[in-house]
């Protein structure tokens, strides 16, 4: 088996590997002073009766010392440095061994962004690409939705990442994922710049009617033969670095969107990672649809923060 053709293998893998990593988060996100005080490196050091007194001296400083943002904060760092690695390897992959590299597959691709752009529901593009290829318009908005509100209070600016989303999609939300630090706690005066736009239920409602719409292009235009349309889909898939980059892109956008939803989810109630029973992979593992529900569902976020 060659490399070229494991790469595809290695791609689904990668992405398998974020969302255990993202698991891993939530577990971390969750524990308690108790279970930190239960580690143990010090469960030994307590157990030394003379140093009983100065383990918990230490911890109580130390506790005194570190905010919960802090806590949270280091706990992210691996998948912080995980988004880097996935954002490399998919450029990596994009532009050096996607298939697609020909001269006649690029004009073919050429053809396809331009009946996309100007005619996409003409009928003559696969409509399960056309929805997906349209889906990669509506995730931006959402990680927009997500993570301008506490922009304000990041060292990197996020307008600009966010901007460029709406064309480049992963290409330009991973490097910012990766630079970004976790604020949990937002109030509506500290929200950052744009965001005044996303906080509307209006902005919801308009992405759940087109992304309703997109899904309904794709299974109404493939009833008649979904057989075919798949099949067609496939092959532009193995053919096609356009319809093939953009698939992958659509998958690892929606996967990822778990993170900056549970930490909106925390800042906008009380810390807590649930929304009316649901929790944030709940909203997260339904692709398109959860991240829109949670914005039409979500609360304003609270007038004032305890600092």
């Amino acid at each position: 088996m060659s490399l070229i053709s494991m790469v595809p293998k290695i791609t689904l893998i990668a992405i398998a590997l974020l969302s255990i990593c993202q698991l891993s988060i939530v577990q971390s996100f969750h524990v308690s002073r108790n279970t930190f005080c239960s580690i143990k490196p010090f469960q030994k050091f307590q157990k030394d009766n003379n140093h009983r007194f100065l383990y918990e001296q230490t911890m109580t400083n130390s506790l005194k010392a570190s905010t919960s943002d802090e806590i949270i904060e280091s706990r992210l760092e691996p998948p912080r440095l995980f988004y880097f690695i996935l954002w490399i390897s998919l450029a990596a992959y994009a532009f050096g061994i996607a298939p697609g590299g020909t001269a006649e597959a690029t004009l073919v691709d050429n053809e396809l962004i331009k009946k996309l752009i100007f005619t996409p529901y003409d009928g003559t593009t696969n409509p399960i690409f056309v929805a997906i290829f349209n889906y990669l318009g509506i995730l931006p908005a959402v990680y927009a939705s997500l993570l301008l509100p506490g922009s304000k209070k990041q060292k990197v600016p996020t307008l600009p990442f966010v901007i460029l989303s709406f064309a480049l999609g992963f290409f330009a939300t991973g490097p910012y994922l990766g630079l970004r630090s976790i604020e949990n706690s937002v109030s509506d005066s500290e929200k950052g710049r744009g965001s005044f736009l996303f906080e509307s239920k209006i902005t919801g409602l308009l992405l759940l009617g087109f992304a309703s719409f997109l899904t309904y292009y794709g299974i109404s235009n493939s009833f008649g033969n979904p057989i075919s349309a798949i099949n067609e889909y496939i092959e532009l898939f193995k053919n096609q670095r356009l319809v093939h980059v953009s698939t992958i892109d659509f998958t690892i956008l929606s996967l990822a969107v778990w993170d900056p939803l549970q930490e909106d989810m925390a800042r906008r109630c009380e810390g807590k990672t649930t929304l009316n029973g649901i929790p944030a992979w709940g909203f997260a593992s339904i692709p398109i649809f959860g991240p829109v529900l949670y914005l039409l569902l979500r609360p304003s976020l609270p007038l004032s923060v305890e600092k």
